[in-house]
C-alpha cells in the first residue's frame, strides 16, 4: 500500500472511531511506512543531496 492509500484509510475510518483510536491508527501507519525501502531511500537521498530513487509505488 502506498502513503496516500493509507492516509485516505485512516481518514476514512477516522470518521467512525474516537480521537485516541484515530491517533492509535494514524501511528501505526506512520511506522509501517517508515519501515519501508522507498523511506529509507528517501532519507538516504536527502542526507546525501541527491534525488531519491524509488522503487515501491
Amino acid at each position: 500500500m502506498t502513503s496516500i492509500t493509507r492516509t485516505i484509510e485512516c481518514i476514512m475510518q477516522g470518521y467512525q472511531e474516537d480521537i485516541q483510536q484515530g491517533l492509535k491508527r494514524e501511528r501505526h501507519r506512520f511506522a509501517e511506512l517508515f519501515n519501508t525501502k522507498d523511506a529509507k531511500e528517501g532519507i538516504h537521498a536527502f542526507v546525501e543531496k541527491r534525488k531519491p530513487k524509488f522503487i515501491q509505488s
